[in-house]
């Protein structure tokens, strides 16, 4: 048994394929398998894997009809064998120290989780590229390891979804002990970057210690020309509206005693806000009745109805500046004013 399965969900990307499966033949850690799920692509693609497989013993080949990215991942991790799971995306790349520098922290610190930052490429039409890093920002500085354990790593939950810390699957190693003993698996209902998150906070919930480590293992490729974040989908607030539900229990089964409201006001801003990013889009045909029944959704969810314990929550809350004042918007029901702010933001952005 390899002590890390890598799993990598393949379609139609046989321009980007070689560098990606390379970046991970290419580890200094040689301990795994790669699995790679062709998932029904319509151009070489497919034929690439198994060449890749016939050259490295290392990796093994999955063939299935088309049924999406989270498909494409619960196959990998029903065929997985390794100690440690991890995921790369098939037009990324991993560090060639990733593998070894997270399956050691794994084992020395003895955490059920590692997460590390993340450098993200953005491609843009012309060939200029854009590079900055994130991840753990926020929690762990360049170089360093902050490994947090029981109760002050669910104490800090609104520091971690707030930095980005939990965000993203493919900067991360898994125990996949974990992962089958709890059966966690992906949503195959959610696209567009719900199902990362839905997935993460399930495994959240299982795990008692996490090591954050500040080095970029991961390689994030964003090509503007074709990246689904450049696209509108409903879907996407389908997905927010999932991560509130899992998130609102996650907060009643932590029992965060006094932190709790502020807990779910800080909850109910952020998912508003992602929200918010998503109805300004052009493509959203959303009445604005719609949009605010949405808002209301989410609040029914998330927030006391008392108006001094949400008072209080507010002193507790750790916001930046500009989201206290859309919490604010948001807590008096101001929900136009609120979507002004966004779609502001999205035509300034237009200009830049």
């Amino acid at each position: 048994m390899p002590a890390v399965s890598i799993i990598m969900p393949v379609y139609n990307s046989k321009k980007y394929l070689e560098q990606a499966v390379k970046s991970v033949t290419a580890q200094t850690f040689t301990d795994f398998e790669l699995i790679l799920v062709d998932d029904g692509s319509t151009d070489d693609s497919g034929t690439l894997c198994d060449k890749f497989a016939e050259q490295d013993s290392r990796i093994r080949v999955i063939h299935k009809e088309n049924g999406g990215i989270c498909s494409a991942r619960n196959a990998g991790l029903d065929a997985a064998s390794g100690d440690y799971i991890g995921f790369i995306d098939n037009d990324d790349e991993y560090d060639p120290n990733m593998l070894l520098e997270t399956v050691s922290i794994m084992e020395k610190e003895k955490v059920d989780w590692v997460r590390f930052s993340r450098k993200r490429r953005t491609v843009y039409e012309d060939g200029s590229v854009k590079a900055d890093s994130n991840g753990v920002v926020g929690i762990a500085a360049a170089g360093e390891c902050v490994v947090l354990r029981s109760e002050k790593l669910f104490e800090s939950y609104c520091k971690l979804k707030q930095s980005g810390a939990l965000y993203g699957i493919w900067n991360a190693l898994f125990r996949r002990d974990i992962i089958e003993k709890y059966n966690i698996r992906f949503d195959t209902s959610v696209r567009f970057g719900g199902e990362d998150w839905l997935f993460n906070i399930e495994y959240f919930t299982h795990v008692e210690s996490v090591a954050f480590l500040g080095r970029d293992l991961y390689i994030y490729n964003r090509r503007v020309t074709h990246s689904t974040s450049t696209k509108y989908d409903f879907n996407r607030i389908e997905a927010v509206l999932k991560v509130v539900k899992a998130e609102s229990e996650i907060i009643k089964n932590l029992q965060l005693k006094s932190y709790f409201e502020a807990v779910n006001l800080f909850l109910f801003t952020i998912n508003c806000c992602e929200c918010g990013k998503i109805m300004v889009h052009p493509k959203c045909s959303l009445s604005r009745k719609q949009k605010i029944s949405i808002f209301k959704q989410i609040r029914e969810e998330l927030l006391s109805s008392d108006a001094h314990i949400l008072k209080k929550a507010f002193k507790l809350l750790p916001l930046s500046k500009n989201k206290a004042a859309l919490s604010l918007l948001l807590y008096l029901h101001m929900y136009s004013l609120f979507l002004l702010f966004f779609k502001i933001k999205a035509n300034l952005k237009k200009e830049v």
